[in-house]
């Protein structure tokens, strides 16, 4: 009996993230903020490991949180892990190799994380 199994690498990467397109802050409060997006998704890579990722891939970020966000702000909250692990994977964030989907899950206590789910075709 054949049958495909799929590469899976699961990441936390322990960040608080922002309303997405609607945040207001300060462009250098952005930018730290953004910068450590970078580097504790980096972090949460190395712990992991260091996995290859694998493209083509389906990749799943799911924001961990109190509060649930809009559709539309979600994936502007996630973009600096999204163009991090498209790094780290070098290739673009934008290629067809990679297949982006977002999610979140609503948590009963004043917690934040975000996982990734890394699924090589």
């Amino acid at each position: 009996m054949g049958g495909f199994v799929a590469d899976v690498i699961h990441i936390r990467i322990d960040v608080k993230t922002v309303r997405g397109l609607n945040a207001r802050e300060h462009w250098a409060v952005r930018a730290r903020r953004v910068r450590n997006e970078h580097d504790q998704t980096r972090v949460a890579w190395i712990r992991a490991g260091k996995p290859k990722l694998k493209t083509p891939a389906i990749v799943t970020i799911t924001r961990h949180s109190v509060q649930l966000m809009d559709d539309d702000n979600l994936p502007g909250a996630t973009k600096a892990i999204r163009d991090e692990l498209a790094e780290i994977a070098g290739v673009d964030d934008g290629s067809a190799a990679l297949r982006f989907e977002y999610a979140q899950v609503r948590l009963p206590r004043r917690q934040q994380w975000v996982t990734v789910d890394w699924m090589a075709k």
